[in-house]
């Protein structure tokens, strides 16, 4: 199961437990009452108890809202993230077009890199997806990103590069040695950096849950196909990029 934990004005002092759905998924909510005086400890003291109370529902993840600053006690209870790295990954050709397409650059002007530490079957799909697309397409994903490098280059007659320094996009399919730079997605981790974008979920998300942890257990639980998701191209929520287009 995972939970939901929201703070919400009351004059209780107790958190509460009930079942809710979202697309058909059940989920536990856990409702945090906020003192009326603020009160840090008194807060913390009771989203440590709404974890408790997750917990012993069955309760492992707990999705929030996005400025949720209490997950060091919710870790302390024994609950984590729910992780959108495998989402990110395997929407990772979608989430290059829509970075391209918000910065004006055609695919076929745009090189490309993938960098991983092998090649899994998303790093493998994101780079079968782009090569016909692109430029070009740099590979670094040790021995198995040259010899998928070699395949391609036989199938689409594209040379495919391994240094990146031409790269105007780099995909991150394993943690960056060095900080994020504004042509970095970094794809795993449970908060990626997607360079601006954000993966929506075909409807606003109830309790102002963040969406994109949102997205990604509805897309893991079967709820959400890849073509219902929306790709946000910049923070007012006006231009959104269409996936399958």
């Amino acid at each position: 199961m995972v939970g939901i934990v929201v703070l919400e004005p009351s004059g209780g002092w107790r958190p509460r437990l009930e079942e809710v759905q979202i697309r058909g998924l059940r989920l536990y909510r856990a409702s945090v009452p906020v003192p009326a005086r603020p009160s840090p400890k008194r807060l913390e003291r009771r989203i440590r108890r709404a974890g408790h109370l997750l917990r012993e529902a069955g309760c492992r993840r707990v999705l929030t809202a996005e400025a949720f600053s209490g997950w060091p006690v919710l870790e302390e209870a024994g609950l984590r993230r729910v992780d959108p790295g495998p989402l990110c990954q395997a929407m990772g050709a979608e989430l290059a077009r829509a970075w391209l397409a918000a910065r004006h650059i055609p695919p076929g002007e745009a090189v490309v890199a993938l960098c991983g530490d092998g090649v899994d079957a998303r790093l493998f799909e994101a780079a079968q997806t782009l090569c016909p697309e692109v430029r070009g397409l740099i590979l670094r994903a040790g021995e198995r990103g040259r010899e998928l490098a070699v395949w391609l280059e036989d199938r689409y007659g594209l040379p495919v590069l391994e240094e990146d320094r031409r790269a105007c996009l780099r995909l991150w399919y394993a943690p960056p040695p060095d900080p994020p730079e504004e042509r970095d997605l970094v794809l795993c981790g449970p908060v990626p950096a997607l360079g601006g974008l954000s993966l929506q979920p075909p409807f606003d998300p109830p309790e102002k849950l963040a969406p994109l942890p949102l997205t990604a257990l509805l897309w893991e639980e079967g709820r959400l196909a890849p073509e219902e998701l929306r790709i946000q191209l910049d923070s007012t929520g006006k231009s959104t990029y269409n996936v399958g287009t």
